[in-house]
């Protein structure tokens, strides 16, 4: 019981340092392209860190088989597993997540696809400040479909982002709007 109890708030310890840790880059290349993602290395580090405590658990779960064989150690063992199996998935989609501004127009990468949008067809950018102090970027298609939406602090370069976009953008009649921290919303 202690031992699938430990292994569990181990877990929730390094799903808090992961959020904490995880930082973003901001690429900018010769040509006018700028890549916006979280930095790979540290994606890389902490992907490592948990397969290292998976195995740990099973070396836990395997040293006490025929010590501890009682329904609350494997409650906490399979809770515990099946949250790292979720961390490992949250961060293959962070360190596969990307936009990248080109001079023509914008592509959004992530686990499941590449997608490309024109700079014609952005209709809204929405930038909100919340409050506590955390800001995002939503930005919405002609249609009022979003395309992409990114928050600080897990993704930290917002401002960037935003000012980029709403200068490429513009010009072919994207409608900016600001929302500050009292839900006030602005053009």
């Amino acid at each position: 019981m202690v031992t699938g109890l430990s292994i569990l708030l181990t877990n929730i310890t390094f799903a808090i340092i992961i959020g904490l840790v995880c930082k973003s880059g901001h690429e900018v290349h010769a040509d006018g392209v700028e890549i916006f993602r979280y930095q790979k290395g540290m994606l890389r580090f902490l992907l490592a860190g948990i397969i290292i405590w998976i195995v740990i658990e099973i070396c836990v779960l395997i040293y006490n088989i025929p010590i501890e064989w009682d329904g609350k150690f494997l409650v906490a063992f399979m809770v515990a597993l099946t949250f790292n199996v979720i961390l490992i998935f949250i961060l293959l989609y962070s360190s596969l997540f990307s936009i990248k501004l080109t001079r023509k127009g914008i592509t959004v990468s992530s686990l499941r696809r590449s997608k490309y949008y024109a700079y014609n067809s952005v209709g809204e950018i929405l930038f909100f400040e919340g409050g506590k102090g955390s800001i995002g970027l939503k930005v919405l298609d002609k249609n009022g479909k979003r395309l992409f939406k990114v928050e600080e602090p897990s993704f930290e370069d917002v401002l960037s982002l935003c000012a980029l976009l709403r200068r490429r953008s513009e010009k072919y009649g994207a409608i900016y709007r600001h929302r500050d921290v009292w839900g006030r919303w602005s053009s």
